[in-house]
């Protein structure tokens, strides 16, 4: 039975690495694309992906259930959060760099902890506070006064984190009532046609079959990452998958050298290991409680 346990363990964890790399294989790219193209043009294109693949995947077992959560309400405000922290997200990623935006984006699950205490009336302990000054404490050290990322900029990561955080949030009360299947195809679904409603504002025709094929791919490793990470989360506690997660900072400072040339400095390096030391030390302290 050990045995069985640690091998399960072992899946989760090589799921959850897969995941965060992928995903920051996925943002590097979409920050080449979103230097050229309208982030409205970038999201439609990521999330219509998605929403073909999941609805591929998901068709035969569920039919029209896919459009019929049961959780409709909960759904809607989920799937809003995600189009308010992607376009957040990208726009922070044109003038900033790969790494550094990622980990400020980070903060994300000590705010989902406050936001669940406040509205699903989950225990908030203390150590959910000195998690967040922490987490806090690194992004100032990454944006700090007096450094070259320190500007208006560094609030698009933040507000990111914050509908990241209601995404999370929104994500565990469907959890509980419909199938992750279905809710990744409804979120996908409707996330992909905000963005066609918004399209209008922001379209530019691909001007090579390499920007197209870009914007393809971008889409087929967001719902790669996800898939991943919901196989994660099947055969380990959520908390060992959310500690494993912030490896994406560190697959986030090698990719965006790489492919961007840049090496955060050493106060940018602290900064992220403390958003990522108080995140691991939230979640395990959520593992105990």
């Amino acid at each position: 039975m050990p045995e069985k346990v640690s091998e399960r363990a072992g899946l989760a964890i090589s799921f959850a690495l897969a995941s965060a790399v992928v995903l920051a294989t996925m943002d590097a790219f979409t920050k080449l694309l979103v230097r050229d193209y309208p982030v409205l043009m970038v999201g439609w294109a990521r999330f219509g992906v998605m929403a073909v693949l999941y609805g591929v995947i998901s068709c035969r077992r569920f039919g029209w259930q896919m459009f019929r959560p049961r959780r409709m309400r909960a759904q809607c405000v989920r799937a809003a959060a995600v189009v308010f922290a992607t376009l957040a997200f990208y726009e922070g990623l044109i003038v900033l760099p790969l790494a550094e935006c990622i980990a400020i984006v980070f903060v994300a699950p000590i705010l989902t902890a406050l936001i669940s205490g406040r509205y699903l009336d989950e225990r908030v302990a203390a150590a959910t506070w000195v998690a967040l000054a922490g987490s806090f404490l690194g992004v100032l050290l990454i944006v700090r006064p007096g450094g070259e990322l320190f500007s208006w900029a560094a609030l698009f990561p933040l507000t990111a984190a914050v509908g990241l955080a209601v995404y999370q949030v929104t994500t565990r009360v469907v959890s509980r009532v419909d199938d992750p299947r279905v809710t990744m195809f409804f979120s996908s679904i409707v996330v992909f046609a905000a963005f066609s409603l918004l399209l209008p504002l922001g379209f530019a025709v691909p001007r090579s079959g390499t920007d197209l094929g870009l914007m393809l791919l971008v889409g087929m490793l967001g719902a790669a990452g996800q898939l991943m990470l919901t196989f994660a989360f099947r055969y380990a506690q959520a908390a060992v998958v959310a500690s494993v997660g912030y490896s994406a900072i560190v697959a986030a400072v090698v990719i965006g050298w790489l492919i961007f040339g840049h090496i955060p400095d050493g106060w940018s390096l602290l900064g992220m290991a403390v958003i990522a030391s108080f995140g691991i030390v939230l979640v395990k302290n959520g593992e105990k409680a």
